[in-house]
């Protein structure tokens, strides 16, 4: 039934990671089935599994689910048309073959390395040997799990989360995109800010798991970027709160696409030039004062932007510069003792004219008389 490698008369004997890393992860049946096939060999015993099945007092389904086990985790390998035993990996071995493989779920990796952490401190000897760099000396793996459970307890406990199956998975899928604790720990500050503030309807997880998400969108998986963003984001707060004045808009009613086109005043792009918030709030008072906006009421963010942008294409740097590309050349009157008068009359021409002016309204006509 089985083919294998190495002389195995004698004594039934496993290794000890067997049954202290193997056994936990896989569970008794798994474990068991295993062993016996073991048996089954050194003593030549040609049995079927529905047999051992039977022996070891599992029903088809455990026995099954227990034989692909033994597949998942390499005790059992299939070559062809035959199956091989293979020994359990030593114990540095196995704990790098759990982290990276992809089929184990967090959930259980988690479990494991927590069990690793009580069973390799008092086994130090486990570490030594001709074998490769042991995965434990060079991974923080297993304190990272324990601050992880550490920030779970927290945030049941301080933000009355809802433990779930559910919320079990939303923070393996935070912990999967943010590995900052620094930034983490501002969520649950943040999260708890909101509930002693506002209040939340329901799990505030979902409140949290926002956060996560908007923080994803926009690049942040530090506390370094969340900081810089902030830093932002309150200069861009300062200018939204002034162009509403300005514009006569309410307090906060600017709309997501009003937002994004004042930000692209502030931080401009390849074809646009930054402006400043000062030039920025006196190009507004301009459009406003000189009457640019021909519609009812204040002008609309969307017609200020249209003439910001055409300003920033043509990089100006000062109140000035924006007059002189604004404003009509007609608007700059000169003095009137400098205007040059073209159509001027003399003093004769003028006395002809009040002549003739008189002889009209007397009902003559000059031509001819004397």
């Amino acid at each position: 039934m089985f083919i294998t490698r190495g002389n195995y008369n004698g004594d039934t004997i496993v290794k000890y990671q067997l049954l202290e890393l193997y056994q936990p992860l896989l569970g008794y049946e798994a474990i068991a089935l295993w062993i016996y096939l073991k048996h089954c060999i050194n003593n030549n015993l040609n049995m079927s599994f529905k047999e051992i099945y039977q022996k070891l007092q599992m029903s088809e389904t455990t026995g099954t689910i227990a034989f692909k086990l033994l597949l998942k985790y390499q005790l059992i390998k299939q070559e062809k048309d035959k199956l091989v035993l293979l020994e359990p990996m030593s114990s540095n071995q196995f704990i790098k073959f759990v982290k990276d493989n992809e089929n184990i779920d967090i959930e259980t990796k988690k479990r494991f390395f927590t069990l690793v952490e009580s069973y390799l401190e008092p086994k130090e000897e486990v570490l030594l040997g001709n074998e490769e760099t042991p995965f434990i000396e060079n991974s923080d793996e297993i304190t990272v799990i324990q601050r992880e459970d550490e920030l779970v307890a927290r945030f049941i406990k301080e933000c009355k989360f809802h433990p779930t199956k559910q919320l079990r998975q939303l923070f393996d899928d935070w912990f999967y995109h943010i590995k900052d604790f620094r930034l983490l720990e501002e969520l649950l500050i943040r999260t708890k800010n909101k509930i002693e503030t506002d209040g939340i309807k329901g799990c505030p997880s979902k409140y949290a798991d926002k956060i996560v998400k908007e923080w994803l969108l926009m690049g942040i998986k530090t506390y370094e970027d969340l900081n810089k963003k902030d830093q932002a984001f309150k200069q861009n707060w300062e200018v939204y709160r002034m162009v509403e004045k300005e514009l006569n808009k309410g307090y906060d009613t600017l709309t997501p696409e009003e937002k994004n086109m004042i930000n692209l005043w502030l931080k401009g792009d390849k074809s646009l030039e930054a402006l400043s918030p000062t030039l920025i709030q006196e190009t507004i008072k301009l459009i406003i004062r000189h009457g640019f906006y021909k519609g009812k009421g204040s002008p609309t963010v969307a017609f200020v932007n249209k003439i910001i942008n055409k300003l920033q294409r043509a990089k100006v740097k000062s109140l000035q510069e924006v007059e002189q590309y604004l404003l009509p050349k007609s608007n700059n009157k000169e003095p009137l003792e400098k205007k040059n008068f073209t159509h001027e009359h003399s003093k004769s021409d003028l006395e002809e004219a009040i002549r003739k002016k008189t002889l009209l309204s007397y009902g003559l006509n000059g031509e001819g008389n004397n």
